[in-house]
Protein backbone atom coordinates (compact mmCIF):
# COMPACT_ATOMS: atom_id res chain seq x y z
CA UNK A 1 0.00 0.00 0.00
CA UNK A 2 2.98 2.69 0.82
CA UNK A 3 3.99 2.13 -2.52
CA UNK A 4 1.16 2.61 -4.21
CA UNK A 5 0.69 5.93 -2.13
CA UNK A 6 4.58 6.83 -3.31
CA UNK A 7 3.82 5.88 -7.22
CA UNK A 8 0.55 7.84 -7.18
CA UNK A 9 2.04 11.00 -5.41
CA UNK A 10 5.01 11.30 -7.95
CA UNK A 11 2.05 10.68 -10.46
CA UNK A 12 0.07 13.72 -9.48
CA UNK A 13 3.02 16.15 -8.85
CA UNK A 14 3.96 15.62 -11.95
CA UNK A 15 0.37 15.74 -14.11
CA UNK A 16 -0.23 18.99 -11.84
CA UNK A 17 3.39 20.44 -12.21
CA UNK A 18 5.13 19.87 -15.43
CA UNK A 19 2.10 18.66 -18.30
CA UNK A 20 0.68 21.78 -20.15
CA UNK A 21 -3.04 21.39 -20.80
CA UNK A 22 -4.20 23.04 -24.40
CA UNK A 23 -7.22 24.24 -22.31
CA UNK A 24 -5.62 26.62 -20.76
CA UNK A 25 -3.11 28.03 -22.87
CA UNK A 26 -0.30 25.63 -22.66
CA UNK A 27 0.55 26.08 -19.00
CA UNK A 28 0.17 23.64 -16.33
CA UNK A 29 -2.61 23.00 -13.57
CA UNK A 30 -0.76 25.02 -10.95
CA UNK A 31 0.71 27.84 -13.38
CA UNK A 32 -3.14 28.46 -14.09
CA UNK A 33 -3.87 28.60 -11.02
CA UNK A 34 -1.52 31.03 -9.90
CA UNK A 35 -2.92 32.93 -12.99
CA UNK A 36 -6.52 33.60 -11.71
CA UNK A 37 -7.09 37.33 -9.81
CA UNK A 38 -8.57 38.26 -6.90
CA UNK A 39 -12.37 39.12 -6.42
CA UNK A 40 -12.44 42.80 -6.88
CA UNK A 41 -14.43 45.25 -4.39
CA UNK A 42 -18.08 44.98 -4.52
CA UNK A 43 -18.84 47.49 -7.55
CA UNK A 44 -16.00 47.19 -9.40
CA UNK A 45 -17.56 45.00 -12.42
CA UNK A 46 -14.48 45.21 -14.20
CA UNK A 47 -13.19 41.93 -12.72
CA UNK A 48 -11.52 40.17 -15.43
CA UNK A 49 -11.40 36.68 -14.04
CA UNK A 50 -8.62 33.95 -15.25
CA UNK A 51 -6.12 35.74 -17.24
CA UNK A 52 -4.17 33.53 -19.60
Amino acid sequence: MSHALSVLSRWRLDYNHSRPRSGTGGLTPTDAAGRVLQPRPQGHDDNLGLQL
